[in-house]
C-alpha cells in the first residue's frame, strides 16, 4: 500500500501542506523578531563586508557589530565567544552568509526565512521523486512542516533544511543518472564540513568515481571563489580553531545535552572524554562499515532507492560528531523516506515496520526530552540504525534470489 494511493489520504495531504505552508509564511515576522542563531551567522559575513576577510575571526568586530545592532549582549555573547569569536564556520560559508550580511539584519533575516520556507518545499518534491512516488509530494512536505527540527531551522535563521536540500539535490541526481552533477551538488556542504565527510564516504562505496570527481570539482571551485572573496589568511585561523571548536561543550553555559550526536551521547554516559571518543569513533566505524556492506549488497537498480537514501541520511547522522537540534532535520527526511519505503506488509513484518517508525517519531518529535541527562533522540537514532540495515538487508537478499 502506498502511503498516496488513497485518493481521501491525498485530499488531505494536500490541505495539510496548504494549510502548514500558509502557515509558515505567517509566522515569517515571528522569525525575523525571534532574533535567533542567524544572528551570530549574520555577523560573520558583516565582519568580512565593513573589514574584509581578516576580520571573518575577530572576537572584537564581532563584538562591536553586535552592539551596533542593539541586541542584548546576555543573549548572544557567552564566555566562548570571547575566545572564538560569534562565527563557527569555514570562511566556504562566507559565499552565503556575506550575501546576506550586504542587507540590514532584520531584512536579512527574513530573506533566510523565506528561502527555508522555500527549500523545505523543494525538499518534499525531491523526497517524493527519490521515494518512486510512495509518497506524494503533499504529504511529503506536510510532513516537512510538522518536524520541530524544521520549525527551529526557519525561526533560528539555522541552515538544516539548506543541508538537507543539498543533500536531496545530490541523491536526485544520482537517481537521474547524472553522477558528476550529484557529486558537484554534494561539494556544497564545504560550507559545514563536519556534513561533507559525513556523506563523502559513500561515491567510494559505490564506487562511484564520476561522483568523487564532482565532489572534488564542486569544492575546488568554492574554495577558490572563498579565497578570492576573504583571502588565504582566514583558511588557516579557521584551522586553528578546529580543536576548541571540538571542546565548545566545555565552556561554561554550554552544555552537552544541546548536541544531539552519538558523540555528546556518550559525553554524558562516560565521565572520561578520552573513553566517550573512543567509543564515538568505535560506534562510528562499525556504523560506515555495516552501511558500506548493505549498500554494496544493493544491485544497481535499487542503489538509489528511497531505502537506501534514508540509511545514508541515518548514517551521516550517526557518525557526524556535531549535530545540533535544527540539524535533525536529515534524520526527519530519513524518517519520512523509511514511512514512505517500509508502508504495507502483514503480521510480524508489519509490526517491525510500524515501531521503527515510531522509534523515529518519538525520537525525533520530542528531541529536547531527556533521562539523566541522555538525550532520547540520539538513543531513537542509535536504535532505528539496525532497522534499517535490517531492512536493506532483506531488500538485497530478495533481489539476489529473484
Amino acid at each position: 500500500m502506498r502511503l498516496s494511493s488513497s485518493r481521501s489520504i491525498e485530499y488531505l495531504g494536500f490541505a495539510l501542506a496548504h494549510f502548514l505552508g500558509v502557515l509558515y509564511l505567517l509566522m515569517i515576522p515571528y522569525a525575523v523578531s525571534k532574533q535567533g542563531d542567524f544572528v551570530h551567522l549574520w555577523i560573520g559575513g558583516r565582519a568580512v563586508v565593513l573589514g574584509g576577510g581578516a576580520s571573518l575571526y575577530d572576537p572584537a568586530t564581532h563584538l562591536a557589530i553586535l552592539q551596533s545592532t542593539g541586541y542584548s549582549l546576555s543573549l548572544f555573547w557567552a564566555a566562548s565567544n570571547d575566545v572564538l569569536g560569534a562565527f563557527y564556520y569555514p570562511p566556504t560559508a562566507v559565499l552565503w552568509y556575506g550575501f546576506l550580511a550586504l542587507f540590514p539584519l532584520v531584512t536579512a533575516q527574513a530573506i533566510q526565512a523565506s528561502i527555508t520556507w522555500i527549500l523545505v518545499i523543494m525538499c518534499g518534491a525531491l523526497i517524493s521523486e527519490i521515494s518512486a512516488k510512495r509518497i506524494s509530494t503533499s504529504w511529503a512536505i506536510a510532513l516537512l512542516f510538522l518536524s520541530p527540527a524544521v520549525f527551529d531551522s526557519f525561526a533560528l535563521g539555522q541552515n538544516g533544511v539548506m543541508t538537507l536540500s543539498i543533500v536531496l539535490l545530490s541523491l536526485w541526481l544520482e537517481r537521474k543518472g547524472k553522477f558528476c552533477s550529484a557529486g558537484i551538488a554534494l561539494s556544497a556542504l564545504v560550507y559545514k564540513p563536519n556534513w561533507l565527510l559525513a556523506f563523502g564516504w559513500y561515491p567510494l562505496v559505490r564506487a562511484n568515481f564520476r561522483h568523487a570527481i564532482g565532489i572534488m570539482l564542486g569544492a575546488a571551485a568554492i574554495i577558490t571563489a572563498s579565497a578570492l572573496v576573504v583571502g588565504l589568511e582566514p583558511f588557516s585561523r579557521f584551522f586553528a580553531l578546529l580543536r576548541p571548536l571540538w571542546s565548545l561543550h566545555e565552556f561554561s553555559g554550554y552544555s552537552a545535552t544541546t548536541q544531539f550526536s552519538v558523540a555528546a551521547l556518550y559525553r554524558v554516559l562516560f565521565l572520561n572524554p578520552t573513553v566517550a571518543l573512543g567509543a564515538f569513533v568505535l560506534t562510528a566505524l562499525l556504523g560506515l562499515a555495516v552501511s558500506a556492506y548493505a549498500l554494496r549488497r544493493l544491485p544497481p537498480s535499487r542503489a538509489c532507492s528511497g531505502l537506501a537514501a534514508a540509511l545514508l541520511l541515518a548514517t551521516a547522522s550517526l557518525v557526524n560528531p556535531h549535530v545540533h537540534h535544527y540539524d535533525l532535520v536529515l534524520s526527519w527526511a530519513a524518517f519520512v523516506l523509511t514511512l514512505a519505503c517500509l508502508m504495507g506488509g502483514h503480521g510480524a513484518a508489519r509490526y517491525r515496520k510500524i515501531s521503527l517508525v515510531f522509534i523515529a517519531a518519538w525520537g525525533l518529535s520530542f528531541y529536547t526530552a531527556s533521562i539523566g541527562g541522555v538525550p532520547l533522540v540520539s538513543v531513537a537514532m542509535i536504535l532505528c540504525f539496525p532497522m534499517l540495515i535490517f531492512h536493506i538487508s532483506r531488500s538485497a537478499s530478495f533481489s539476489a534470489s529473484s
